[in-house]
């Protein structure tokens, strides 16, 4: 069975049910809203769950390629198993946690938000 594909999958669900289920609790539910200090809006966008699926899709098939190119790499230097899983996943896992790519995004979300774009300070939260 392909191991890369499955944790790949279950990853995105994983990450697209925390998101939404952040997103929901905060700004519908009210939970957590005054904390945070944000509005609490009522109803969730109804664009905002596609536009973070896709997002959230290419920051977990991105983290996916980062890691399975290391692991390829190391295992092209040495023709060995076992270490270059441990090697590839330790020198990939700097690009993968960089919150470069979630910073960029959100960042844009937020002039978004600031500019009045209906939804912007949810995505924001969501990414």
């Amino acid at each position: 069975m392909p191991v890369i594909p499955v944790k790949a999958a279950v990853g995105f669900l994983l990450s697209v049910g925390a998101s939404l289920g952040l997103v929901v609790a905060v700004f519908q539910g009210g939970r957590l809203a005054d904390v945070l200090d944000v509005p609490h809006s009522g109803p969730v966008v109804s664009f905002l769950p596609v536009i973070l699926t896709g997002v959230l899709s290419g920051q977990v098939m991105d983290y996916e390629v980062f890691l399975a190119s290391g692991v390829h790499e190391e295992w092209a230097h040495t023709g060995r198993a076992r270490r270059p899983v441990v090697d590839g996943a330790r020198h990939s896992v700097r690009v993968v946690t960089r919150p470069s790519a979630s910073a960029e995004v959100e960042a844009e979300v937020e002039v978004e938000a600031e500019a009045g774009a209906e939804g912007g300070t949810e995505a924001g939260a969501g990414i």
